[in-house]
């Protein structure tokens, strides 16, 4: 659908649909989930740049603060496009999106040389598995930097 000043953002390019199947445990065994599910990957950011009418999720007003931001400071100017600039500013916005996700989710620095300590839900061994679009993110403690 178009028309003078209507931009439509195709929905089918936001879903991105993992079917999960199995649990995997910290040495990789799967086994069947009680309730398996769908889910679309219609996250936050994907929501609010279909509702905001954007054609990039960088374009919304959750992050496009932080690129404008990041083009402030680097004395670049910002302009939505593929070049390097661009790419990069996207990539340190979205960085930066994460880091506060982590915090959230109660990753801490460690105070003495240590690696970063992550409880609850962590990716675990399956994560990077073979068909991963059918698997389940391993419920237990591991620190981030450890071997899979």
């Amino acid at each position: 659908m178009s028309g003078p000043g209507l931009r439509v953002r195709p929905l089918a390019r936001d879903l991105d649909l993992v079917f999960m199947q199995f649990y995997c445990d910290t040495a990789g065994a799967r086994t069947p989930l009680p309730r398996p599910s769908i889910d679309t990957g219609m996250g936050l950011e994907r929501i609010a740049a279909v509702m905001q009418g954007k054609l990039s999720n960088y374009d919304t007003d959750l992050l496009r603060p932080l690129v404008d931001r990041v083009a402030t400071l680097s004395g670049k100017p910002y302009g939505g496009a593929d070049s390097e600039d661009d790419v990069s500013m996207r990539v340190i916005a979205d960085h930066a999106r994460a880091t506060t996700f982590l915090i959230g989710d109660g990753v801490t620095r460690p105070t003495s040389g240590g690696v970063m300590s992550c409880a609850g839900s962590c990716a675990g061994p399956c994560a990077t598995a073979a068909g991963s679009d059918s698997t389940s993110r391993s419920s237990t403690s591991r620190s981030i930097g450890s071997p899979r």
